[in-house]
């Protein structure tokens, strides 16, 4: 694959990768994921641009300003050229190069071989840089290109298998092959009595008799008594509506509803039997 960056920018780019590695660690990863963006020469001033792909992981460092000593020697200058490389905030955005004061604007940029790479010591002595030996290290060494290079692990299985999704017979309580088991001896019981309660009192209700109705309880009062009060109710329910509705003047809605709702209170069968047991102690 064609390399976008002219052999000048890459050798220098690769050449201050190596100077800064313990000032921006991950400036040789950002290289080897930059492409160049616009490029600029000015008389002895080169500077190209660098666009470092924005899905990359911001580095842990916060280095800004120009940085590095690089010099390159190519073919057609008498001087080698000082590259710095821009930070903002750790990220790379221009490769800086500076000719010292030897015009650029006729010189081919994109071809010329590079000779030498080398960096200036404190004290100004040059310590030289073997491209063909350490590039690759140096894109390599970068701790977040690691951290891109090993993924986050996969999440651990559930312990548990996961309950199976339930199915429209068992929304329904219903399951498959099984068949709804017969009510307990029990409940089978209270059903019974439940029943022949409830057909006891519309037998109480109604004057009707029931054959084969299991025998009363004996503290339970007579079913005569029990209808004497239903109807005994329902009857002084009537009187005290007429009364309310013909002598005091209530509407008759307003008369009506009161009297309901106290009847209707009166006509449960604890209240019936309750009366009916006193009068029924009452007449003994």
């Amino acid at each position: 694959m064609r390399d976008a960056f002219t052999p000048l920018e890459r050798a220098a780019l690769d050449g201050l990768a190596w100077e800064l590695s313990a000032l921006a660690p991950d400036l040789a990863g950002q290289i080897a994921e930059s492409l160049p963006g616009q490029r600029r020469v000015q008389g002895p001033v080169l500077v190209t641009e660098t666009i470092v792909d924005r899905h990359r992981p911001n580095p842990p460092e916060t280095t800004h300003g120009r940085l590095g000593t690089i010099h390159v020697q190519i073919d057609h200058l008498e001087h080698p050229m000082a590259f710095q490389a821009e930070l903002v905030n750790g990220r790379l955005v221009a490769l800086h190069g500076d000719a010292y004061g030897q015009d650029l604007s006729a010189v081919n940029l994109t071809g010329d071989v590079v000779d030498q790479v080398f960096r200036l010591r404190d004290d100004g002595h040059p310590v030289p840089y073997d491209l063909r030996d350490r590039a690759d290290a140096l894109r390599e060494s970068s701790p977040l290109r690691r951290l891109q290079a090993n993924p986050d692990p996969p999440p651990p299985e559930p312990r548990y298998a996961p309950p199976p999704d339930p199915t429209f017979d068992v929304l329904l309580g219903k399951t498959s092959g099984a068949r709804p088991k017969p009510p307990s001896g029990g409940a089978a019981q209270g059903k019974s009595m439940s029943g022949s309660a409830g057909d006891l009192a519309l037998a109480a209700l109604f004057g009707k008799k029931i054959e084969g109705a299991p025998a009363a309880d004996p503290t339970d009062p007579p079913s005569d008594d029990v209808t004497s009060v239903r109807i005994g109710i329902v009857a002084l329910a009537v009187v005290i509506g007429l009364f309310l509705s013909l002598v005091m003047g209530f509407h008759p809605i307003f008369a009506a509803v009161p009297v309901f709702w106290v009847a209707r209170a009166l006509l449960r069968r604890p209240v019936v039997e309750t009366i009916a047991r006193a009068l029924s102690a009452r007449k003994a």
